[in-house]
């Protein structure tokens, strides 16, 4: 089938984006063993050890508002806040949560895929109506995480490249969405930007000849034209789900080929009833 399209029908992408996963998740943690979180409404912040000491991987709403960011040196971050609370980051705690979201989130589709450090894909297609329509399933979505202590951003889109943009992004339209909506690295996006190409409008009006020479990286975020492509649906790009659906297939090997039209009703018959009885076995069917 042709990029965003499934058997015929529009392909229905959405993107989770957790923008305070780590920290969220670490207060739920907390919450659920009955140890004490963080004081609510103070500045707060996890930290990882680099080359250089410790830095923040994960500040909340409070830290942020004092200019603190992911990324800085914890010295830094000290001295412009010093009552700022810290705690040691958990990744594996981190991965093993998203894990778990995953496979809630199953109620929603049987095509669902981490997308780490903070984010869940799934394919919605031909499902959005069991839940009173799009809008409806994603509100459902919202309600239902935030009981659980997480805040999401959800995008929707025909390509998984447009959905994840759309979730992190702010636009009104995927041409309007910034050059780092493209999935592409810091350097590729400086590049651009430097070039006066701000916006995946802005590329989309370069002639696809220049833009290969200029932007054809050994990395997929290098690759501007690869990850522009995705977004547009020119070019697929597969979701991996956690569980793939089971394939069910027989055949039926022949001697001779089949000339009539009584044999070939024969065989596929045989071959019908065969696959109707490893349904039944494996408890799957449709009506």
């Amino acid at each position: 089938p042709a990029p965003g399209l499934w058997n015929g029908i529009m392909r229905s992408l959405v993107s989770l984006w957790f923008p305070d996963f780590r920290v969220e998740r670490f207060i739920r943690a907390r919450i659920k063993t009955g140890r004490k979180p963080p004081t609510k409404g103070l500045p707060f912040a996890l930290v990882e050890s680099g080359k250089s000491g410790l830095r923040l991987i994960a500040v909340n709403a409070t830290a942020r508002s004092f200019g603190l960011m992911r990324g800085m040196r914890l010295a830094d971050a000290r001295a412009q806040l010093p009552e700022l609370l810290t705690e040691p980051h958990e990744p594996e705690e981190d991965m093993n949560s998203l894990l778990g979201l995953c496979r809630w989130m199953e109620r929603y589709s049987p095509w669902v895929a981490p997308d780490p450090p903070d984010g869940i894909l799934l394919d919605v297609t031909g499902v959005p109506h069991l839940f009173g329509g799009e809008q409806r399933m994603m509100a459902e979505m919202r309600q239902r995480l935030a009981q659980y202590g997480f805040s999401v951003r959800i995008g929707q889109g025909a390509t998984l490249g447009a959905a994840w943009a759309l979730a992190r992004y702010e636009a009104k339209d995927i041409q309007s969405l910034p050059v780092e909506a493209l999935r592409i690295d810091g350097t590729a996006a400086k590049t651009l930007r430097r070039l006066g190409l701000k916006t995946v409008g802005s590329l989309l009006a370069i002639p696809r000849a220049s833009l290969a020479r200029r932007f054809r990286g050994e990395t997929i975020g290098e690759n501007v034209l690869i990850r522009l492509d995705e977004m547009m649906g020119v070019r697929d790009e597969p979701l991996n789900p956690l569980n793939p659906p089971t394939s069910f297939m027989a055949h039926r090997a022949l001697m001779e080929p089949v000339i009539h039209a009584e044999g070939l009703e024969i065989v596929l018959e045989g071959l019908v009833n065969q696959l109707c009885r490893d349904l039944e076995k494996a408890g799957k069917g449709s009506l």
